[in-house]
């Protein structure tokens, strides 16, 4: 069964400039209860930072709801309703889902992660650091463009040996970058690149890409045009149009969060697979289908 929850509308009104008083301030008495700034506060923030901002821009309608919800509660506990199912059966595995999220939130935030340690995980991820930014033409080839040409009449197809020897060419006349976008719209193959004066985008050095490509793409300089690259169906000329390196202090931070959340996850999995004694092994053995 599912129930609905009671939301607070968002709201287009000008924020709540006022300054926040202290905790023990009344702001309301409800059907004889007093209640201070410090306890809408507190319930709003538990809902969640947005749900807090959003509700204060209006205090009045704030407060109003936040009456409704105490009326809707006191009449909830006159009636029991928590010691009744399937309320009672919601409530216990709802408080189950906040504690193992608060557990996972506590643990995550008391690990600790050192400077060292993160300046060694800097240095032995380097290549996650440095990245280009490509131009590529991309010209194809097939093994019988003869036969091919039959298959599809009007268009041509070249050897090996010519995609290779017709981007030598290409690359030879290069000087620009002009001149490679120009040649890219004239005879790349590659039509997502070519569309875009030949940006292929940024390659960083741990990306999953060919070894080979790599290795030719990182030795060049930026404005540096390569020989052909072969690969299986085709060949590429790649030309660095920039070359990035992030420095330690640009991303220490996010090291920190990296190495933080790997060491939670590694606690969850340490929870996860903690052992269990099976008790009664009839309930958990592998049900056989019915024919």
């Amino acid at each position: 069964m599912k129930f609905a929850t009671l939301a607070f509308p968002l709201l287009a009104l000008a924020a709540f400039a006022q300054e926040a008083p202290p905790p023990d301030t009344v702001l309301a008495t409800i059907d004889g209860r007093k209640v201070t700034y410090g306890e809408v506060d507190s319930y709003f923030k538990g809902i969640g930072q947005d749900a807090h901002d959003s509700a204060f821009k209006n205090p009045k309608q704030m407060i109003e709801q936040y009456a409704l919800f105490l009326r809707l509660i006191d009449y909830a506990t006159t009636e029991k309703l928590d010691e009744r199912e399937p309320y009672k059966q919601s409530i216990q595995a709802t408080r189950m889902m906040v504690m193992a999220q608060a557990a996972i939130a506590e643990r995550s935030r008391s690990i600790t992660v050192t400077p060292d340690e993160q300046k060694k995980y800097y240095e032995d991820h380097i290549d996650r650091y440095t990245e280009a930014k490509l131009q590529v033409i991309y010209l194809g080839f097939v093994a019988d463009p003869v036969a091919a040409a039959k298959e599809n009449p009007g268009k041509t197809y070249r050897t090996e040996s010519e995609a290779k020897a017709k981007l030598e060419e290409i690359a030879k006349q290069i000087k620009t970058k002009e001149d490679f976008t120009r040649f890219a719209h004239e005879f790349s193959e590659d039509k997502t690149t070519k569309d875009k004066d030949g940006d292929f985008g940024t390659l960083k050095k741990s990306d999953n890409a060919p070894a080979e490509l790599k290795q030719v793409i990182f030795s060049l300089k930026k404005g540096e045009v390569s020989a052909p690259v072969g690969q299986r169906n085709g060949y590429y000329i790649f030309r660095v149009d920039d070359q990035t390196f992030q420095s330690y202090e640009s991303v220490k931070d996010a090291i920190f969060s990296e190495i933080q959340t790997a060491r939670a996850q590694a606690w969850l999995e340490e929870q996860r697979t903690r052992p269990i004694q099976i008790e009664n092994k009839e309930f958990f053995a592998e049900k056989t289908p019915k024919p």
